[in-house]
């Protein structure tokens, strides 16, 4: 069987499968470029005139008879111009007073150069400093680029990275303020998506045989076969997915997952690279077993999807859970949740500390042991996969330990282990979240001295700035929190804190005191200089001395040059989104704490510019607080 005739046959069978749906529900409208959407031009406006001087003689309106002369006029001077339709693309969920960038987010910026750059956002970035900029960009109504397009793609294009970002909300409100008929092809996918992410399959299919009238794409011929295999039509589903094949589609998971639907053993689920939600759904309904690792490749909306089904083990969800809950896809009570639901002994709930201990030194040593190169001419074991991640324990003992201590000696005591947990897995920022209820349940105090530099990093993360000055002053009048304190400083005087109002340069010199020793403190002093400087802040040039000895490099990501120019181009101008865009991209999904120095103190600067200084301070917060060691 040819191509041709594989493709025209499954494209009957789509539509014979959807025939009888479709005789009962509408036809949905594809939204495709019509004269509807399509720009239209506006002719030139004449001018409403008395004959005799000059104006345009238009005949008489329907209804008066044979009466002659001319339309009714204008006052002389008056102009009519033709109503031009609305475009989709200046739509949006976030307008000026709700958190939007306003109106004039994209005014002096070209559609082609939006259209090129927006697909580079760090969508999949743990940084919140980052992710609300990102977020409120792809929100906010405003006014499209100018620049020819087809009506309706920008928006379109902003629901699919919301939709990869993981926020599900802002992908539905957006999605919520087109009509019917703006939804492409694109859009409908994401919405069947959704769909299936949130257990409504029956909506789905549902929403699928409205679809395949449109044409023979493959998702909706994949969705459609899925569909008839729970309905029990299985020839049909079979039929399908062999005209599928014929007709050249390659998607391996999808047809060893069909195949598990009739085996008498499930599988194991196939190593899809980047497993979609029909993939997850598929192995749901088929009851394949979702491995661990599956939360290391999975989108953010498969991880919110994989952490709140509660049929899936225990371990997967809670891998899966952190990972959505740093993405801003999961709420954070929900890890919470999912951490109170993973069972410990008695003797480990008794001795929580000691027990967290022993999992993080069984996690380290398993992650030498995966480190290490096999012995020459040997093929190392397959290790045995562990019942849940020894690391990932220790971090829900900890936080379950700090939040439910009653005592405030013993409730401080498991806060600081587990912030130094977070701290050496890479999880500071995730952990203030975690473990604000308990941190907001200790009032300010200089002990322990241990707790005190973490209360203040955690809060200014969390934004609350009060309570940390509260934390900062107490620190900084104890007996041995001085230290603790010059190194803290900084960041409030970033922060634009009343606590650091008397700055000055000995205080650059009481920080480099506290972190010389500190292995990456040239990289951390570079970043730190120049984000002083980027507020404003004089840092004098024996201080930037300290750091001219050793590599002449770093291995921080530099943006392209072109991206460099704009961003000048873009600030000089006062272009708000532009400036927005380019600075988001700039930094990375890494953050502002792993960004290059140089990058850093050009966006800071940048975004001053056009004065979004408080979005400014919240990337310098959070790269000094989550960068501490």
């Amino acid at each position: 069987m040819n191509v041709f005739r594989a493709s025209l046959c499954l494209a009957a069978v789509a539509f014979l499968a959807a025939a009888p749906a479709l005789a009962q529900t509408p036809t949905p409208v594809e939204a495709t470029p019509s004269d509807d959407w399509a720009p239209r031009a506006v002719n030139r406006p004449f001018q409403l005139q008395p004959p005799g001087e000059g104006g345009d003689q238009v005949p008489p309106p329907p209804g008066m008879g044979g009466m002659t002369g001319v339309e009714p006029r204008a006052p002389k001077g008056f102009q009519v111009d033709e109503l031009s339709a609305v475009n989709p693309d200046s739509g949006g969920a976030l307008s000026a007073a709700q958190g939007g960038f306003g109106p004039t987010l994209w005014e002096g910026t070209k559609r082609p150069f939006v259209d090129a750059l927006l697909p580079g956002l760090p969508l999949r970035t743990g940084s919140p400093a980052l992710r609300d900029p990102m977020r409120r960009l792809l929100l906010s109504t405003a006014r499209a680029p100018e620049g020819q397009a087809l009506p309706g793609s920008l928006v379109s294009t902003r629901i699919r990275l919301l939709s990869e970002m993981g926020d599900l909300d802002g992908m539905a409100s957006l999605l919520s303020s087109l009509p019917q008929q703006a939804r492409s092809e694109p859009l409908q996918r994401i919405e069947s998506e959704s769909l299936l992410l949130s257990g409504e399959t029956a909506k789905a299919c549902s929403h699928g045989v409205g679809q395949v009238q449109h044409g023979n794409l493959p998702y909706w011929q994949k969705l459609l076969i899925f569909c008839q295999t729970l309905a029990g039509e299985k020839p049909k589903a079979a039929l399908g997915a062999e005209l599928l094949r014929e007709s050249g589609h390659e998607d391996p998971g999808f047809y060893l997952l069909l195949e598990a639907f009739g085996a008498k053993a499930p599988p194991a689920f196939p190593g899809i690279p980047n497993p979609s939600a029909l993939h997850v759904a598929m192995a749901r309904a088929a009851k394949v077993d979702l491995p661990p690792a599956l939360a290391k490749m999975a989108p953010p909306l498969v991880l919110r999807a994989i952490a709140r089904d509660k049929d899936l083990a225990l371990d997967l969800r809670a891998l899966a859970a952190e990972r959505a809950e740093a993405t801003g896809s999961l709420p954070v009570q929900e890890l919470r949740d999912i951490y109170a639901a993973i069972p410990f002994a008695d003797e480990e709930l008794a001795n929580p500390l000691s027990a967290a201990e022993a999992y993080a030194k069984a996690a380290e040593a398993e992650a030498k042991k995966v480190a290490e190169p096999p012995a020459k001419g040997k093929i190392p074991p397959k290790a045995k996969e562990p019942a849940m991640d020894a690391g990932l324990k220790a971090r829900a003992l900890l936080v379950r330990a700090a939040l439910s201590q009653k005592v405030a000696s013993a409730r401080a005591e498991a806060l600081v282990a587990a912030f130094a947990r977070a701290e050496q897995d890479g999880r500071f920022a995730a952990a203030a979240r975690l473990l604000e209820p308990a941190l907001n349940e200790i009032p300010p105090s200089a002990e322990p001295a241990a707790l005190a530099p973490d209360a203040v990093r955690a809060l200014m993360l969390l934004g609350q700035r009060e309570r940390a000055g509260a934390w900062y002053r107490q620190l900084k009048g104890g007996a041995s929190g001085a230290k603790a304190a010059a190194r803290l400083k900084p960041m409030l005087r970033l922060a634009g804190m009343s606590e650091a109002s008397d700055w000055n340069p000995h205080d650059i010199d009481a920080w480099w005191n506290t972190a010389k020793d500190d292995r990456n403190v040239r990289d951390r002093a570079a970043l730190l200089f120049g984000l002083l400087e980027g507020f404003d802040n004089f840092v004098p040039d024996s201080f930037w001395d300290r750091l001219a000895s050793g590599p002449a490099t770093t291995n921080a990501a530099m943006p392209h040059a072109a991206l460099w120019q704009r961003l000048s181009v873009a600030t000089r101008y006062g272009r708000l989104g532009e400036t927005v865009l380019i600075s988001l991209i700039a930094i990375g999904d890494d953050g502002p704490a792993q960004a290059h120095p140089v990058v850093m103190r050009q966006v800071i600067a940048a975004l001053r510019a056009v004065r979004l200084e408080a979005e400014a301070r919240a990337l310098a917060v959070e790269a000094m607080a989550v960068g501490w060691k």
